[in-house]
């Protein structure tokens, strides 16, 4: 990549400072053109407008009753969504639909459509448009047309403006490879953790032991000498009254049990009544009764409060509550589970001490437990290990994206015939 400084001119834009001397600044209206068509979603599917571009109407939305006024979008349209805390969310429609008022619709003219969708994506052009908006709030932040069109863009030649994007689409090409592979990895690592549950916790360490049938299909062969027991005779289920000073506890779905503040604060709700609450304290086991199905089983490593969704175990002397919970987890990794609970609402359950309390599980003596569970809790920590890194590899990753792009897409970086 070439960087040029004598073949540059000021912009006199801030968020753009010099460009390449033989580029024009010229505002986004002298490239579009307003669509302005209302239509209904009916003939025309509803789209959604996201940060990787216009797709069909996503699942997750919220979506208007109003579906008679809805925007029309033609094939090859640039849409561009007004909320500015979607920084990035555009893109060129690849069919005909609609979308709702909030978006801008635009038929895009004397320029390559796919260089204003990287211009429009690059960082500098999403903190100008956020800039040129208005509004009370970040998140009820606008940016309408009569901001954007006002907006001073560069437009390199034509040719050039071909370059830009072989050479764009090649690259972020190449880096979103990486971004996938990177998060098959994780994946991947993560069902190695399942089969680690899965493989021990019911078969114990020692392949040499005499196995005998369990009849449970979930259990299958375990080790002769191991208990099976109904759990209400060997754990103790305890509420415990709360103190003023405790703070929400949450136990996830990747089985940490933690304050929640510890993890993230946003996107939950709690009430303000503390009818039924609990107290739970480091070394309790934790089960989530709604989410248990998809891993939200674990030991408490703080003290807090609860709401009486969870079900707590209290700590002994004579079991594991580590091995315990793995037993948990290798009823949730084979679906039993979901073949137990009654399911409440769509992908939740109703996991109860009740259910779970009164059907047979392996114990193995204490030595045993303990064993099972340092051996699965060592190789999961390597796994984690592993699985931090990739995750830290990935933002990165987004970031080398997003600096390529913001810096070819203003000149800052020029595209040469051999970089293509």
């Amino acid at each position: 990549m070439n960087k040029f400084s004598s073949s540059n001119k000021e912009s006199n834009q801030d968020w753009l400072g010099q460009i390449p001397i033989n580029w024009d600044l010229k505002r986004v209206e002298n490239f579009f053109d307003k669509r302005l068509e209302k239509v209904d979603d009916k003939l025309f599917p509803p789209l959604s407008v996201t940060k990787l571009g216009v797709c069909d109407q996503l699942s997750d939305v919220a979506k208007t009753n109003d579906s008679n006024n809805r925007k029309l979008v033609r094939r090859d349209d640039f849409v561009i969504n007004s909320r500015s805390d979607r920084k990035g969310s555009s893109g060129i429609a690849k069919r005909d639909g609609s979308v709702s008022l909030i978006n801008i619709v635009l038929i895009p003219h004397r320029i390559e459509p796919k260089y204003i969708e990287y211009l429009f994506k690059s960082y500098y052009f999403k903190e100008e448009f956020f800039r040129n908006g208005k509004g009370i709030h970040w998140d009820l932040w606008t940016t309408r047309w009569e901001q954007l069109k006002s907006i001073f863009i560069p437009i390199p030649p034509q040719l050039e403006q071909q370059k830009i994007i072989k050479y764009l689409d090649k690259k972020t090409t190449q880096i979103n490879l990486l971004i996938k592979k990177t998060e098959k990895k994780i994946t991947l690592l993560k069902e190695y953790k399942n089969q680690l549950i899965n493989q021990y916790v019911t078969n114990g360490l020692d392949e040499n032991f005499d196995k005998k049938d369990s009849l449970s299909e979930w259990i299958g062969n375990i080790p002769k000498h191991w208990e099976l027991v109904k759990p209400k005779y060997k754990l103790n289920k305890i509420t415990r009254s709360i103190e003023k000073s405790d703070e929400v506890i949450t136990c996830f779905r990747d089985g940490i049990v933690t304050l929640r503040k510890n993890r993230r604060e946003d996107g939950f709700t709690f009430s303000l009544k503390e009818h039924g609450y609990q107290q739970i304290r480091p070394g309790d086991l934790v089960i989530h009764e709604m989410d248990g199905f998809a891993g939200a089983i674990g030991i408490s490593d703080s003290k807090g409060k609860s709401t009486p969704v969870y079900t707590v175990i209290e700590p002994d002397e004579k079991n594991d509550l580590r091995y315990i919970a793995y037993l948990l987890k290798r009823m949730a990794n084979t679906g039993k589970i979901e073949s137990l609970a009654r399911s409440i609402r769509e992908r939740t359950t109703d996991f109860r001490w009740n259910i779970w309390s009164v059907i047979n599980f392996p114990f193995p003596p204490i030595e045993e437990q303990i064993q099972i569970s340092n051996f699965i809790e060592k190789k999961n920590n390597q796994i984690d290990l592993l699985i931090k890194k990739y995750n830290r590899k990935i933002p990165l990753l987004k970031e080398y994206s997003e600096a390529l792009i913001s810096e070819v897409i203003t000149g800052k970086v020029r595209v040469t015939e051999e970089m293509k």
